[in-house]
């Protein structure tokens, strides 16, 4: 990064903290001023004590030194040390916040960006920042200022006694600095090289002890293999650290031999003055601090720089991710009104994933007026929620478009498209919330949602189970938030989500192979009760089994990104195709026998 990206990148974080806290230029200033004066307290004040023993030894002035010398230590150090805690609070605060508003992000920004390597990498590296670097900046901002306000006074002390002095000084400290930031530059690099495997790290820290995976865990005793892949990860991460630590001690050594140098030819230059009686004692003891503290000072303004060159990176990533467009910004400057009776036209839509040669749906052009009962089937990967996703707007057509009653969709808000919207995914949601909340969301706190919330329930068949809880659908899933809190069965999250869909009321309803850990018989009840549910709404079912098939008006087949086949079931099964032989290869289970019953 250039110097004027640097602190362009270093004003836009403390134009961040100032935006959240308004008392943080005050608190800077104050660490800041407290700080700078410090160090002169024992530069300034031995210089007269010392003059005064050694030379008209006057008690009354030596006195008078030292108590003024103890309330300006007490002052500084009071001070640094009330507005240091604060920082420290600002700190812990922003960090918490700006995880928020990163987390609200993620939630705006495009969806598809959620799946590409490069967006996940980005995420990390901006985790990882507000997780380790938050403290760095906020702490190295008043020590870089400090020691900088520090280095003038002591170079005006310095000069006064001999310029060679204090060109040898940062000869040394360049010298210094230029290993340093080789050294820094080199540990940056292997970090954002190592993004990718800090993300499995994290992958195997985050999943191990998490509720979801521990039955799994224990029934196939994987305790000890998870370890060792986690293990050899971390090793490949611990042999790269290994390098950088090896780096600095090298580039350490050099530094202190190059200290060495400054120190004693230094302080031998002002031992021998001394010794001539060009110096007092007291102007010995000002010289020595005053260039032990300058070179320190100095030091300390290139480790800070460097710190916060190194922390800048993580800020650009924070900022890059945090101006990323949001959906919204995909609608076009002319947005119409949502139609109540929404007709669809996929027009020659293609779409491949970001860095993906090629094409997961190829050409679709197809009408789907209101009203219809939609089965999307197809063998896993054949593209049939690529489809749906492109429905919902969750991804952009690479090639063509997609319309609403004669409009594209991009002329709707995005926001106010989806809530045409209610769907139930195959990896759906179930929050450790109360069940009212499950049901209505953001609604939930409505007039009369409870009832509502109730009808939806038993649309979804799950009426009877809530209504004998003894919290009702105030009763919480999970234990997270409440200790009382149930757990449901796979087939009840199942009808919870089922019932969010029913409670949106939305004039388009998906289904997409929320079934699919089902056996059929569960999964065809389902199917049957979610039909029954729609009434005269549109309505899409995706799955790979074709248990909801005969229950559709059509009959949408996918093979390899393209729709090979479009009919009903009697039509499709004549037809002889793919649908006909995989309907045979799973006829056994949706044959019904005489008494009516599913034989399975």
């Amino acid at each position: 990064m250039k110097i004027i990206t640097q602190l362009k990148t270093f004003f836009y974080f403390q134009k961040i903290v100032s935006q959240h806290y308004k008392s943080y230029p005050f608190v800077l200033s104050a660490v800041i001023l407290s700080s700078s004066i410090s160090p002169f307290i024992f530069v300034i004040f031995p210089r007269y004590i010392l003059d005064e023993i050694f030379g008209s030894r006057d008690l009354h002035k030596v006195i008078t030194y030292l108590v003024l010398m103890a309330i300006a230590i007490v002052v500084t150090g009071f001070t640094t040390a009330i507005f240091q805690n604060r920082l420290h609070f600002i700190s812990m605060k922003l960090k918490s916040k700006l995880r928020m508003e990163m987390a609200y992000k993620t939630t705006k920004i495009q969806y598809a960006w959620l799946e590409d390597a490069d967006m996940l990498n980005l995420k990390q590296q901006v985790t990882q920042f507000l997780e380790e670097d938050i403290d760095k900046i906020i702490f190295v901002t008043p020590t870089l200022i400090s020691y900088m306000l520090a280095s003038l006074g002591y170079v005006y002390i310095i000069s006064s006694l001999n310029i060679v002095i204090l060109i040898i000084i940062l000869t040394v400290i360049g010298v210094s600095a230029l290993i340093q930031e080789k050294t820094e530059k080199y540990a940056y690099q292997y970090r954002k090289d190592m993004a990718p495997l800090e993300r499995r790290i994290a992958y195997f820290i985050m999943n191990m002890p998490n509720h979801k995976y521990a039955k799994d865990i224990r029934l196939f005793d994987l305790s000890g293999w998870l370890y060792k892949k986690y293990a050899a990860q971390l090793d490949a991460a611990l042999g790269g650290y290994k390098q950088v630590f090896n780096r600095r001690s090298h580039g350490a050594i050099l530094i202190s031999l190059a200290n060495l140098l400054q120190t004693v030819s230094v302080y031998a230059w002002l031992i021998y003055k001394t010794f001539l009686g060009q110096l007092t004692v007291g102007q010995f003891t000002m010289y020595f601090s005053a260039i032990s503290n300058f070179s320190g000072s100095i030091t300390g303004i290139l480790n800070s720089w460097i710190q916060i060159t190194n922390v800048n990176q993580g800020v650009y990533d924070y900022k890059k991710y945090m101006t990323l467009e949001n959906e919204d910004a995909m609608d076009s400057s002319v947005l119409h009104a949502l139609p109540s009776m929404p007709c669809i036209e996929f027009k020659n839509v293609s779409f491949k994933y970001p860095n993906q040669p090629k094409f997961a749906l190829k050409n679709i052009h197809i009408k789907i007026p209101y009203g219809e009962k939609i089965a999307i089937v197809g063998e896993n990967g054949a593209g049939k929620t690529t489809f749906i996703k492109l429905l919902m707007r969750l991804y952009e057509p690479t090639e063509g478009e997609i319309l609403i009653n004669n409009i594209n969709i991009k002329s709707y808000s995005i926001q106010d498209y989806r809530k045409l919207f209610a769907a139930v995914f195959q990896d759906y949601t179930i929050f450790s919330f109360s069940i009212k909340e499950n049901v209505a969301l953001q609604k939930s706190q409505e007039k009369g949602a409870s009832d509502l919330v109730m009808d939806a329930l038993e649309r979804a068949g799950l009426a009877s189970k809530i209504s004998n809880l003894p919290k009702g659908v105030d009763t919480s899933i999970d234990t997270v938030f409440d200790d009382s809190g149930i757990q449901l069965s796979g087939g009840e999250s199942q009808k919870l989500a089922i019932a969010r869909a029913a409670y949106r009321n939305s004039p388009i309803l998906v289904l997409d192979e929320p079934t699919a850990a089902l056996d059929p018989r569960a999964e065809y009840e389902i199917y049957k009760s979610f039909h029954e549910m729609v009434g005269y709404k549109l309505a899409f079912f995706v799955s790979h089994r074709l248990s909801s098939s005969q229950l559709c008006d059509r009959i949408l087949v996918f093979d390899k990104g393209e729709i090979i086949e479009d009919g009903n079931h009697a039509s499709l099964l004549k037809a002889d195709g793919l649908y006909a032989e995989l309907y045979a290869m799973q006829a056994e289970y949706y044959t019904e026998n005489t008494q009516g019953s599913t034989k399975i």
